[in-house]
């Protein structure tokens, strides 16, 4: 029982810091939201149930993006202790560390690394074109999945995390394949898929 209680210490702890952590995230994601949708309203939009629904659940993904992938704590610190940036390792070299990892052969890194990184962007790929008109051309959501990837890889290079051009190719790879699904799911219900649209 005693262990019980210190294991459930040990996740509210986590949980706890973990939202600490995230709250700059949270809250700069709210300001936008909502500076989003003042905008939208006097330009005479109206929010369906389901676009509501569907702009929560991106917006819970974006935070668990930023919070997966950006340690704000390290980046803060690195900022005001006026360290160099580019801590980490960058690479500008396409595949190079792709194939590194393929030619260890370790499951583990393989699925982390290269199917992790397609992954996450997926949802990304899937949620653009749900909820905005703006986004129904692959083309859009390609160029949104890039400049995401690359201010991604951009802020990691502060710190020990690095840049890589490999993570972008997987993860704009990562929302096209999002995309792809949309698609699908669209073509077989297209009646749901509509509920999910900005009106007017």
């Amino acid at each position: 029982m005693n262990i019980f209680f210190l294991l459930c210490e040990k996740v509210l702890a986590a949980i706890v810091l973990s939202l600490i952590d995230l709250l700059p995230v949270v809250i700069i994601v709210i300001i936008i939201c909502c500076f989003l949708s003042i905008i939208l309203r006097k330009k005479g939009y109206v929010f369906p149930l389901f676009h509501k629904i569907g702009a929560g659940a991106f917006m819970l993904y974006c935070v668990t993006v930023f919070w997966v992938t950006i340690p704000f704590d390290s980046l803060y610190l690195s900022i005001i202790s006026g360290i160099s940036p580019l801590r980490g390792g960058v690479n500008i070299i396409p595949f190079h560390g792709i194939f590194e990892i393929l030619q260890e052969g370790i499951i583990a890194v393989i699925v982390l690394n290269i199917l992790g990184n397609i992954i996450m962007f997926l949802p990304l790929g899937f949620f653009l074109p749900l909820l905005w008109k703006k986004f129904s051309s692959p083309r859009a959501v390609l160029i949104f999945g890039v400049l995401l990837s690359s201010a991604i890889e951009i802020t990691q290079s502060f710190y020990y995390r690095g840049a890589d051009i490999d993570d972008v190719l997987l993860n704009t790879a990562g929302a096209l394949g999002g995309y792809c699904l949309y698609r699908l799911i669209n073509k077989l219900f297209p009646q749901f898929i509509s509920r999910f649209k900005l009106s007017r």
